[in-house]
């Protein structure tokens, strides 16, 4: 019992983190929603004063080889590398004072730069809600360093309730390793609230009979939700081999055609968000994964200079004008179903 209080304390205080603003935040969101309105009034896209959410890219090295990810299925080709804390302070200093929301990853497993804790530190200190996605391979010799550093929530990706599942996906990986970093992070939080500790489950064709024993799991190991999310394929082979046939459990209509479930088909994150990969180069956003569309460097050019310039003014045009490129076939803005469900204790 005294430990259900401890989770409910813990996502009360999650939830509220969430959505609580700093005067600069809350300025920094009234730009937002002004943009928002111009936007639906013309038709164009006008930036916030700065970005509320980001991505920063800590590193793109990885030491799995997940086959739907493109770090893991080599189709990443842009050089490989880690950001310095002293560029990511950078980096808060010029964009940190409206910022809302960091999510500190995107290709790569974030733990493998030995200074992202230090990043997280950084982040809290400017009051940013911040956001950890891994592999969990790391998480038994940095467990200290993770609780220490102040971090909002940790998602570590399992994927299988038992060995043999969890390796068909999860490539590279020890799914007793992962095991015992989950329970070491757990056992050093101790009665602390943070970080909330996620457990992610992606729904794959093979592993849907264990939805509930991961929920078990889940429990058994200590972890404070799972969340269960639909999974990206790039091409019909692969739906072949992952893709679940059950509409409930997929983003896609039609799993030859890889149609999307959509409820909407604008796209909005173009008005508040943007990425930084780990050399500073700028994106549009996530979906951009080999820089096709790069925005220029910010530690070159400025944020600011990228964020209102020429390439980032004609890319959202283009966005706004209906001609998406084929990155945005993919995306998952407006998206029916990206979690089916995000189960607590």
């Amino acid at each position: 019992m005294a430990g259900a209080k401890i989770v409910n304390r813990r996502l009360i205080r999650y939830n509220f983190s969430r959505i609580i603003l700093t005067p600069s935040q809350l300025r920094n969101f009234i730009t937002v929603l002004w943009s928002f309105v111009r936007w639906k009034l013309t038709g164009r896209y006008y930036p916030s004063k700065l970005p509320l959410i980001m991505m920063v890219e800590p590193t793109n090295f990885c030491n799995f080889n997940c086959p739907l990810c493109d770090r893991g299925s080599g189709k990443l080709t842009r050089p490989e590398g880690s950001m310095s804390p002293e560029n990511f302070t950078r980096l808060l200093d010029e964009i940190g004072s409206g910022l809302k929301l960091l999510l500190l990853w995107n290709q790569g497993e974030p733990f493998i730069n030995k200074k992202s804790s230090e990043m997280v530190r950084a982040a809290k200190e400017r009051r940013i809600f911040t956001i950890i996605s891994t592999n969990g391979s790391l998480l038994e010799r940095n467990a200290s360093d993770i609780i220490d550093s102040g971090l909002d929530e940790i998602i570590v990706s399992l994927d299988g309730a038992n060995t043999e599942t969890y390796h068909r996906y999860r490539r590279g990986g020890d799914f007793g390793k992962i095991l015992g970093g989950v329970r070491e992070l757990v056992r050093v939080r101790g009665r602390k609230l943070t970080p909330l500790i996620s457990l992610q489950f992606l729904l794959l064709k093979h592993n849907l009979s264990e939805i509930a024993d991961f929920k078990n799991l889940a429990a058994d190991l200590g972890a404070d939700r799972v969340l269960w999310k639909t999974v990206q394929v790039a091409d019909a082979k692969m739906a072949e081999t992952f893709l679940p046939s059950e509409g409930r459990f997929t983003r896609y209509s039609d799993s030859r055609s890889l149609k999307l479930q959509r409820v909407r088909y604008d796209c909005r994150r173009i008005l508040y968000s943007a990425v930084v990969d780990w050399n500073g180069n700028v994106v549009p956003c996530c979906f951009d994964k080999n820089e096709d569309f790069l925005l220029g460097n910010v530690f070159n050019e400025g944020f600011d200079n990228i964020w209102r310039g020429g390439k980032f003014t004609r890319f959202r045009d283009i966005i706004a004008n209906g001609k998406r490129p084929g990155m945005c076939a993919n995306c998952t803005e407006g998206l029916q179903r990206l979690f089916i469900g995000k189960r607590t204790k």
